[in-house]
């Protein structure tokens, strides 16, 4: 099962989490690099793009039940011509000075001396 944010509500909590994660790493707008070389923006597509899927309205992300289930949508433009594909995150780092704010870790538990 293959899920979009277009179906978030319907989807199991633990899915839900991955997904929002994705998004969070990969808002739209980001500029990311391929492994090749090339860089490009991520944009919203027609989530039915991806093959061998029919899912209904735009996603800039997508996640499912296994670890190889996720993908990130990005336009560039490679060798003259503008593609918009969905790339797996794995393939893709985060280029220049659109990275995003860091997450704040969650608070851990901080360990007190007992004072005699």
């Amino acid at each position: 099962m293959i899920v979009t944010h277009a179906a978030r509500d319907t989807i199991p909590a633990r899915l839900r989490r991955t997904l929002d994660d994705l998004a969070d790493r990969w808002p739209v707008g980001m500029t990311v690099r391929h492994r090749n070389g090339w860089t490009g923006q991520v944009v919203p597509d027609f989530a039915g793009n991806v093959h061998g899927l029919d899912l209904p309205g735009a996603a800039h992300c997508l996640t499912g039940e296994g670890p190889g289930d996720v993908a990130v949508c990005v336009e560039a433009t490679i060798n003259g011509h503008v593609a918009t594909v969905w790339y797996r995150p794995s393939v893709l780092s985060l280029s220049g000075k659109s990275r995003p704010a860091p997450k704040p870790s969650a608070r851990q538990r901080q360990r007190t001396r007992r004072v005699s």
